[in-house]
């Protein structure tokens, strides 16, 4: 059976001389190497090129986050201007061109960077603004509430759209996916959430009354996301601590006081709602208990972040550094193997030409030349056996003359 598969090889040798034979066999060897080698490196660019975007997708996202609490002091300063409080039209108008400067700057960011998709979010998110500034001034609190949400819910899922178009959230390495998911998703909901409710307490302590509808939307965020979050943070945090423990166990350090605080802060505020009566005095503690509660998660924020860029930055060296080895080393294994085919090949092409030639001057009756031929392989035995052979002839010869 074994013959009969190498046979056609057999046959194919006996038609080649040792040249051929050596040239057939060193592109047989260095071609798939070489092939083999660039689908390696091949694999490997685009780790890099992956890294490289979701680095890229980082930093922009990091960018963001002046234009959203940007828009935020827009919806507090107008809600408080709508109730009554003439003396922050030119904040208004210094914090609407703050919004307009940061567009700007994140859309020449995305043009630097050759997203185009993004500007036209970033283009539809500036005409809503723009839409925003013409009509505010005619809303009452709640649509001018309503208004700004919309267009801080414009600016989340921008931020949504950068991270699954560079591949955050969709990153293969388990040890930084999860606390990648929280970086980017999960904390910056959480932080929009929080937010959200201060800007409604806000709201209520500069209108002086409990209002039905912002009470409902207090009441959604208590009730509703803000507990959907928290349990999304901490499924996180324990699926992490899987892959990564020391690093789940610092962000789960930093989460616990501010988690802890938010529920007994959850807890005075549904018993106001309750209440449904107006204080003043109760309402400035929770925004000031709330705002401690937003730096702590500021704190957590930019412990994920600093965390996110530093796990990236170090894969991307890694992986440019095992490039270069294995770059290197390929190259130096292929070098190898063409070096010793092409020195066998030379060595045993000049040896089979020297045995050829001394061989034909045998038979020519010319026994006076002797073999030349040195080594111990199989090709040098051969030609130890043709120098007897040849001895022998030359005795024999010898006494027949004689």
């Amino acid at each position: 059976m074994f013959y009969f598969v190498i046979g056609p090889a057999i046959r194919l040798s006996r038609m080649l001389n040792f040249r051929n034979k050596f040239l057939l066999i060193f592109f047989a060897s260095i071609i798939p190497g070489i092939f083999l080698l660039l689908l390696s490196l091949q694999d490997d660019m685009s780790a890099i090129d992956r890294d490289k975007q979701e680095l890229k997708g980082k930093v922009y996202i990091s960018e963001i986050s002046p234009l959203l609490d940007n828009v935020n002091q827009h919806r507090i300063l107008t809600s408080q201007y709508i109730n009554g409080d003439q003396t922050v039209t030119s904040r208004i108008s210094s914090v609407s061109n703050n919004v307009l400067a940061e567009l700007q700057r994140l859309d020449d960011k995305a043009h630097s960077s050759d997203a185009e998709q993004w500007r036209d979010k970033l283009t539809a998110i500036k005409t809503q603004w723009q839409e925003l500034g013409e009509k505010w001034q005619s809303f009452d609190s709640n649509s001018n509430a309503v208004a700004h949400i919309q267009i801080s819910t414009m600016i989340d899922e921008f931020r949504h759209h950068i991270a699954g178009d560079t591949g955050l959230l969709l990153d293969p390495d388990a040890e930084i996916y999860y606390i990648m998911v929280s970086a980017i998703d999960t904390i910056p909901a959480i932080n929009e959430q929080l937010e959200q409710l201060r800007l409604g307490l806000v709201s209520t302590l500069a209108s002086g009354k409990i209002d039905a509808k912002r009470m409902g939307r207090i009441d959604s965020i208590l009730e509703r996301e803000l507990p959907r979050l928290t349990y999304r943070l901490n499924n996180d945090i324990e699926l992490a601590s899987d892959v990564s423990p020391a690093t789940a166990a610092q962000l789960a350090a930093q989460w616990q006081k501010p988690q802890k605080d938010f529920e007994q802060l959850s807890a005075q505020i549904e018993q106001g709602l309750l209440t449904g009566k107006f204080d003043a005095s109760e309402i400035s503690q929770q925004l000031a208990k709330l705002d401690n509660i937003r730096q702590q998660i500021d704190q957590l924020s930019h412990f994920s972040m600093e965390y996110l860029e530093e796990s990236l930055e170090g894969r991307l060296v890694s992986e440019q550094r095992a490039l270069l080895i294995k770059t290197l080393s390929g190259i130096a294994i292929l070098l190898a193997v063409a070096w010793l085919i092409a020195g066998f090949a030379t060595d045993l092409t000049r040896r089979a030409r020297g045995l050829e030639q001394d061989m034909a001057l045998l038979a020519a009756g010319d026994f006076s030349q002797h073999i030349r031929e040195r080594g111990n392989d199989e090709l040098s035995r051969v030609a130890s056996s043709a120098v007897s052979l040849t001895s022998s002839l030359a005795g024999m010869m010898l006494e027949i003359k004689q």
